[in-house]
Formats: structure tokens, sequence, C-alpha cells
């Protein structure tokens, strides 16, 4: 990557210079990169798939229903998924939760639910490569995790996705214990424990969109004191765009967080309090101005990280960090 000094002035109107690396050749993701390309001419599938032959290839389909990954080596690529409305749990669009998953590519494919909801995610478990996804109209973009395996590897890769307007709902029965009213907790990306983790040059927007979803983003009634929902710029806030939770005991690390465009939510990064032995590197990120203008810290994030890189996309200057 080649080395670049920037010289700016930041939003305070501190005069500084930082040096940091950019990507060559990587184009910020965005609907028109992203998804099923233009012009590929799909297939419409009715119902819910499960996929459960090693090695099968879903490729150009139009899904109307929900897929299900019970086997290794699988891809899919060029697809558009719809979901359906018969949903009572959390659910990814794509699920890949089945303890014989790895090795699965998801490539090219447009994920969003015809009828957004509260189960409603894109993708969901473990052992995946995801490339190249538009990703929207869902609770969380991408949930990662393995219970068959909760402190063990979980082999992600997110790349070049475009991840964005997420479905806001109040009230959600998975966050009743919200006062003064439960609302879902969107993020674009959410772990929940595991290690070996990519996520890299994607553009991660986290903000609910007033379409998708019950939006309430004007509603000042509505102020919620524990979501950082309560301050809204551009859209409601979601919680983060990168969201790390630790699962029971299990720690989560081994992280490359690299070259995204990331904007939006209380903290745009944000992990859960813990002690990180090998949490890894947050580098070389892009951050809009959006993230909730309370708070001065774009991440936060514990000591053992290493972050190195990260600026505003206006001016170039280093972002605020807070850590612990």
């Amino acid at each position: 990557m080649p080395t670049v000094t920037i010289t700016a002035t930041d939003r305070e109107g501190h005069a500084a210079s930082v040096t940091v690396d950019y990507a060559v050749g990587q184009a910020k993701p965005v609907a028109s990169n992203t998804g099923v390309p233009a012009g590929t001419v799909l297939t419409v599938h009715n119902g819910d798939m499960t996929i459960s032959t090693p090695g099968t290839v879903l490729d150009s389909l139009d899904i109307h229903g929900r897929v299900s990954v019970t086997a290794t080596n699988v891809t899919i690529k060029r697809c558009r998924v719809r979901g359906n409305a018969t949903l009572v749990t959390n659910v990814g669009l794509i699920n890949a939760t089945n303890a014989a998953v790895s090795n699965l590519l998801i490539e090219d494919c447009t994920l969003a639910p015809d009828i957004p909801s509260i189960w409603w995610n894109g993708i969901t478990g473990h052992d995946f490569t995801a490339r190249r996804c538009n990703v929207y109209g869902t609770i969380d973009g991408v949930g990662i995790f393995n219970t068959n395996n909760d402190g063990g590897p979980v082999n992600v890769v997110v790349i070049s996705c475009y991840i964005h307007d997420l479905a806001y709902f109040s009230p959600d029965s998975n966050h009743a214990s919200d006062q003064p009213v439960s609302h879902t907790h969107n993020d674009c990306v959410q772990v929940q424990g595991g290690t070996d983790i990519e996520l890299g040059w994607n553009n991660l927007q986290g903000f609910c969109s007033p379409v998708y979803g019950s939006d309430i983003s004007l509603d000042a009634a509505h102020a919620n004191s524990s979501g950082g929902y309560n301050i809204h710029a551009p859209y409601l806030q979601a919680s983060s765009a990168i969201q790390i939770n630790v699962r029971g005991s299990f720690v989560p690390g081994g992280f490359n967080i690299h070259d995204n465009w990331i904007d939006g939510g209380a903290y745009s990064i944000n992990t859960e309090a813990a002690t990180y032995p090998n949490f890894g590197t947050i580098s070389n990120n892009v951050f809009g101005d959006q993230q909730r203008p309370d708070n001065p810290a774009y991440m936060s994030v514990p000591k053992s990280a290493t972050v190195t890189g990260n600026v505003h996309e206006a001016t170039g200057l280093p972002v605020p960090t807070k850590t612990f």
C-alpha cells in the first residue's frame, strides 16, 4: 500500500497531519458495484432452500425464501434473497450456523427481505466469505458466531460489501427490557464470540432506514436512554457499524478490521467491556462524521487492540478513540 501524508484541519479547527496507508484499486462499495450485477438474468425459486450437498453452486436465482447451508464448499453467487413472512425467530436470509458448514462463499448477492421484521438478519453463522454483497432492510447485516464451538475460530471474511439502511422496529420482543421503549439494536456487523475474522474494504453505514421498519427518528417523545437512538443524524442511529460482544466466557479475537468506510452509531466500532488477550488490529479505516454527535469518540476498543491509520473521510485526520 502507498503511504500518503495529509495535512488538514479537524472539526475543532486544529491543523495537523497524519501519515496513512491507502489500498490500491479498491472502489468504495455502493449499490452499483455490489449485489447482483446489472444485466444478470435470474430464475425465480419460490420457498426456502436447504443446501445439504457438499460443493453445491447456486447461481443467478431470485429466491423468495431463505437459504440454510448444512454442507461444505457451497457457493452462492449472483442471487437475490428475499426471505418470507413466516418467521418466529431470529435467522439470516443466508444461514450458516450448522456445525457442518465450512468454506462457504457468498458472492455478488443482494440480501434484503421483501417484508422486513424484527427477525431478519442478512448473513448469520461461521466459516464463510462474503464478497461484494449488498445487504439492507435487515436488523443486523452480518451476524458472526459459532454456537457449536464458541471459543474457537469462526473463519469469517467479509470484504467489499455494502451494508446499509437497517430496519428499525419498536417495540422489539428481543429487547423487552429497554427503557422507556423496547427497540431493535441494529448493527452492520455483530460478532458474538469466536476468532479469526477479517472485515476489509466494506462500506458500513450504521443508520436505520426511514423506509424499512418503524422509523421514529423524528419523534423526540421516544428518546431512548439505552441504545444511542436519541440523537439522529442523518437518520436514526444504529447501535454500531461494528459491534463486538462476548458470548459467555468466550472472548472474541484475531480481528483484522482494515480499509473500511464506516459511519454512524453511538460508537462506529464498539466492543463489549472485557479483557481481550488477543484482539488483533483496526487499521486504515475511513470514518464519516455522522456518529452520535454528543459522543467524542468514534471507537471504543480495548487497549490490547493495535489501532493505526484510522482517519476522518473529510479531513484525513485521525479519529478520536476510547480505550479501556
